[in-house]
């Protein structure tokens, strides 16, 4: 009785690596590739001035809360309020040089 279950056990091995394709090719997968993150530099102060002087087509994005930056801003800058900003960063226009910034100094 024991040679009699060791043998359908082995035959029942045998079945399972054959009916599972085990020479078969593998299944086909597609792969997205993920999105490179760049991480921001962060500039200097002065950087930042020499780039509003000097780059008309620069974008400055401000960050903070719309009080404060009703209160001042750098003159043409986006608001878009750090809590919205993953809501509203397509608002952003695409320009070789995009500064996001959280405060002003006169």
């Amino acid at each position: 009785m024991k040679r009699y279950l060791i043998s359908i056990c082995a035959a029942l091995i045998v079945f399972i690596l054959v009916s599972c394709g085990s020479n078969s090719e593998p299944a086909a997968t597609t792969v997205t590739p993920s999105p490179t993150v760049v991480l921001p530099a962060k500039i200097s102060l002065s950087a930042a001035k020499t780039i509003l002087d000097t780059d008309k087509t620069a974008v400055f994005v401000d960050v903070r809360d719309k009080t404060d930056y009703d209160k001042e801003h750098i003159p043409g800058a986006i608001s878009i309020p750090f809590e919205e900003f993953q809501d509203q960063y397509s608002e952003i226009p695409l320009r070789p040089q995009i500064i996001i910034y959280s405060g002003c100094y006169g």
